[in-house]
């Protein structure tokens, strides 16, 4: 995208041709109207910006999640539900512990566990797969187990914000409904993580500082624009079914900020978008 080009800011969707130049040069192009409203979601876009924006790598497990995941690495996952990721497919059992869960996909030995925790407390290479399918069926896993549902809405935490964004964004992308369409949502869905980031920050911000920081209606437009791209990966296949396509994006969401979320079609281009209401 030219950088004369006019696009929205992320944070308050007023009309920019400034944007994270960092972030620019890794092909991602996220538009701060002012460098106060990059700084407003600068607490985790800082952590994914630049070379860590594409391919999006990861933070390491902060404390808290190693913390929960030690707590529950012998709860049970039930990988029924997802048999056509070709990832879990070729697991033996469909039904394992998280400790086990993340030793088969990163290809470890039985026993690994606290080796593989260690290692995934440290920042680590895209290219490393070992790694990288690792920092994914760990915080997969964590997504999973009771503990960490009980504490979605609740106890939203700057530990364990990465845990909701990668279940969010693995849910994004299993609506792909082929093959082809979860290649390419790798391309479409690259933008939804620091989406996320975007509204995840706001959120942050709101609760830390003051409600006047950050007006309800930057929070709504993030959430939209998260919305879209989930639209990108796989569009909504109908206005009442849209809300329920989030998932568990909206489960966290709406009792945090206590509002609606409806489906709406455009009536010129057909296309179906997720619009708030209070």
């Amino acid at each position: 995208m030219s950088t004369q080009e006019p696009s929205k800011c992320c944070v308050c969707g007023e009309a920019t041709t400034k944007r994270c130049q960092a972030c620019a040069k890794s092909g991602i192009d996220l538009f701060f109207c002012s460098p106060e409203h990059q700084k407003l979601v600068w607490k985790y876009h800082k952590q994914v910006c630049g070379p860590n924006a594409h391919p999006f790598r990861y933070p390491p497990l902060s404390p808290e999640e190693v913390k929960l995941f030690r707590s529950n690495a012998h709860e049970f996952i039930d990988l029924s539900k997802y048999k056509d990721d070709p990832a879990i497919a070729v697991l033996p059992e469909k039904v394992m512990t998280a400790e086990t869960y993340v030793e088969a996909l990163s290809f470890g030995k039985k026993g690994d566990f606290q080796h593989l925790l260690q290692r995934l407390q440290k920042p680590g290479s895209v290219k490393d797969l070992t790694y990288t399918m690792g920092m994914a069926a760990a915080r997969g896993a964590l997504s999973s187990v009771n503990a960490f549902r009980r504490s979605g809405a609740i106890n939203f935490t700057d530990g364990t914000v990465w845990s909701h964004i990668s279940a969010i964004c693995a849910e994004a992308s299993a609506r792909a409904q082929s093959i082809e369409a979860r290649t390419s949502s790798y391309k479409f869905g690259k933008k939804l993580p620091h989406a996320l980031c975007v509204l995840f920050a706001l959120l942050a911000a709101r609760q830390e500082q003051s409600c006047d920081a950050v007006p309800p209606a930057w929070i709504y437009q993030a959430l939209e624009t998260v919305a879209e791209c989930y639209a990108d990966i796989q569009p909504f296949p109908s206005e009442s079914q849209a809300v329920a396509a989030l998932g568990s994006l909206a489960d966290l969401i709406m009792p945090m900020q206590q509002l609606r979320l409806v489906g709406v079609k455009d009536r010129q281009t057909g296309k179906i978008s997720v619009k708030c209401v209070r």
